[in-house]
């Protein structure tokens, strides 16, 4: 995979998140040309990425603590993801949770 190198956390999820667009737009215009649109501008993706950020503003949980079942549902899932980012970027996933630690220490 032909990826840009960067050293910056923002510009690293910015890349990462128009690969998942691209990936997503390339899987609706195999299941459904129909329903396919263009995506080429960025009005076009904002709009894409709003229609999906939309639905969890809403969330039913928001401002619950925190059940046993959907911490472990989260930890479950942060590790998925740690997995695939790891092999997306040819690192361990110590290396990917290490990045994201020092990332939110400096943005949070």
């Amino acid at each position: 995979m032909d990826r840009e190198k960067t050293n910056s956390v923002t510009k690293l999820v910015k890349i990462i998140a128009q690969e998942v667009v691209d990936e997503n737009i390339q899987c609706i215009k195999k299941n459904n040309e129909s329903r396919c649109q263009d995506y080429n501008n960025l009005s076009d993706r904002v709009s894409y990425l709003e229609n999906i950020i939309r639905p969890l503003k809403n969330a039913p949980c928001g401002g619950e603590f925190w059940s046993d079942e959907d911490h472990e549902r989260l930890t479950r899932n942060f590790n998925q993801f740690n997995i695939l980012m790891a092999k997306r970027f040819g690192r361990t996933p110590l290396a990917i949770k290490c990045r994201i630690k020092n990332y939110l220490k400096v943005n949070l």
